[in-house]
């Protein structure tokens, strides 16, 4: 299984204010189910990779994320174009204190169980991020 990562740019044209961000995996993003053995390469039970998003205001080399964590209203992540809720089995969440608001976000993703088989052999992660600025 590919475990690929994207890059992307947001443009608001009534501010022009500019957003860059990527994820990043703790672990090779890269899974082999293994048929001759019925096993994984990670084994992602173990080895429990964490996605971390990064989000970058252009002109700045601070990470929102980091610096002004006040800012972000929400993160929400999903997993084949489909929302993870918490208690989901496969994936756990690090949360994180002092959103906008005083929300707690769900600011990284950890992948708990080996999801992909051999008839299934992709997962694609994306987080949704809402800036305040």
């Amino acid at each position: 299984m590919a475990f690929a990562q994207g890059q992307f740019t947001i443009v608001d044209y009534n501010d022009a204010i500019t957003l860059s961000g990527y994820l990043s995996s703790s672990v090779s993003k890269t899974q082999r189910y293994l048929t001759d053995s019925a096993s994984y390469l990670p084994n992602w039970k173990d080895v429990k990779p964490t996605i971390t998003p990064t989000l970058y205001k252009a002109g700045s080399s601070d990470d929102i994320l980091s610096s002004s964590i006040n800012r972000i209203k929400s993160i929400t992540w999903y997993a084949n174009n489909v929302e993870i809720e918490e208690g989901n089995d496969n994936y756990s969440f690090v949360s994180k204190n002092g959103g906008y608001g005083g929300a707690t976000l769900n600011y990284q993703l950890k992948i708990t169980d080996n999801i992909v088989t051999s008839n299934d052999t992709g997962l694609e992660v994306r987080c949704d991020i809402v800036y305040n600025d």
